[in-house]
């Protein structure tokens, strides 16, 4: 009958769900009549709210960017050879708008989870 009773209690503490992860270990010999435990768990429900959260935003500006195109260049130099510059000619001005990806600090709202407790349930 003992031996009934203690499969029986094996057996339906094995089928109960816990919320928490408290643990408590009893050795069970059989010299004694009864062995009687509370078992005691809590329910929590999960609810959300908004954060504001620092993060790196990116936003796109464009830049003139400029170049001459089909130009002639050669060096021209004095009679000594010491004053050398450089002399292009003809071409024509060819400009761009450049898109640019610039980094800056923002601020954005998030939903975060967070555990609210409900009530003590009795397994």
């Amino acid at each position: 009958m003992k031996n009934l009773m203690l499969v029986l209690c094996m057996l339906v503490s094995a089928v109960a769900f816990a919320d928490s992860s408290d643990t408590k270990t009893f050795n069970f010999d059989g010299s004694s009549e009864v062995a009687e435990l509370l078992l005691q768990t809590e329910k929590t429900r999960t609810e959300w709210r908004q954060v504001r959260v620092l993060r790196t935003c990116y936003r796109v500006t464009y830049r003139r960017q400029c170049t001459t195109q089909g130009q002639s260049c050669r060096t021209r130099c004095d009679r000594n050879r010491q004053n050398c510059r450089r002399v292009c000619t003809g071409g024509r001005r060819v400009c761009r708008d450049v898109p640019v990806r610039r980094a800056y600090s923002c601020y954005q709202w998030e939903n975060q989870a967070y555990e609210v407790h409900d009530y003590y349930v009795n397994t």
